[in-house]
């Protein structure tokens, strides 16, 4: 899992960006993030279930929620506004305690106003004219509002927000622990043992907030770095799975073809890297994030 840091450097409140998506691996942020498939289509899955988002529809991700992305087509092109909870908390305090109940966007009612108000936004931002950061906000602010008014959505109570904080506290432990100790034997008892869960909470509660099992989660650690070894290293495939706490070659080899399309020595061999990545992504992600220049470009030609 990965907690991704946004960064509002062009523009205070929000970020926009045009992304060739093939996977992206599980990552959770602060930010709401409203993203419309533009071309293929995205299996998106978070809550513990999936959904398909096909050209021209949206899906709205909450703060805090772990999700991941997959393209059903060969890669999804996205437009992906970022928001910051903080972007109206002067005039609607409560946006850091609100969730919207809907993360598949497939039925709201608008979905021609909202591609509308997302691509006049995001030519914009990505034009920076003389007082665009108005318009950039005037758009802003009308998509949220298109986005109350057609989404059930509800105010985290003062429970909540406590349990919320205690959860993410507890998910930054345990990721940080299996990250620190994914190269030796690690047991999901050992870890509910050192946060004084029971085992069988403890699965519930990684599979509930990562989107796959215990198991799952900590093999994609190992294969994550795995991979980089392959990429940046002279290492044996034997030796990188010694390190990586992969006890057979061959599931490490199994993994990666499964993920890549071929065998380490293989890729190797040809030196393929697939997707471009940019320097953010954990080694298994493959994406590519546009320029602002190819972004600009692409969006005027909407």
């Amino acid at each position: 899992m990965e907690y991704e840091v946004i960064r509002h450097d062009q523009l205070q409140g929000m970020r926009v960006l045009i992304n060739d998506v093939t996977y992206r691996s599980p990552h959770m942020h602060r930010e709401f993030e409203l993203l419309m498939v533009m071309r293929g289509e995205l299996k998106i899955s978070c809550r513990g279930h999936q959904f398909i988002v096909h050209e021209g529809e949206a899906a709205l991700m909450n703060p805090w929620l772990a999700h991941e992305f997959r393209s059903v087509s060969e890669k999804a092109t996205l437009l992906i506004l970022q928001i910051s909870p903080q972007f109206c908390k002067n005039y609607f305090p409560t946006i850091e305690d609100l969730r919207f109940d809907w993360q598949n966007l497939t039925e709201i009612q608008n979905k021609a106003a909202l591609r509308s108000e997302l691509i006049l936004l995001s030519k914009a931002y990505f034009a920076m004219q003389p007082t665009y950061e108005f318009a950039c906000m005037s758009r802003l602010n009308q998509i949220f509002r298109m986005l109350l008014l057609e989404i059930p959505w509800r105010l985290l109570d003062v429970a909540e927000k406590r349990q919320q904080n205690i959860s993410n506290q507890r998910l930054e432990r345990i990721i940080s622990y299996i990250d620190a100790n994914s190269g030796s034997k690690l047991l999901l008892s050992e870890i509910a043992e050192r946060e004084g869960l029971s085992v069988s909470y403890l699965s519930h509660f990684i599979h509930e907030r990562l989107n796959m099992s215990y198991q799952d989660y900590l093999t994609l650690v190992r294969f994550e770095k795995g991979r980089l070894l392959v990429e940046t290293s002279n290492l044996s495939v034997a030796e990188i799975c010694q390190r990586c706490g992969f006890s057979d070659p061959r599931y490490f080899n199994e993994i990666y073809r499964k993920q890549l399309g071929c065998t380490p020595k293989e890729f190797r061999q040809s030196n393929l890297s697939g997707l471009k990545r940019t320097k953010r992504n954990p080694s298994n992600t493959q994406e590519y994030l546009y320029t602002e220049d190819e972004a600009k470009e692409f969006v005027f030609s909407l």
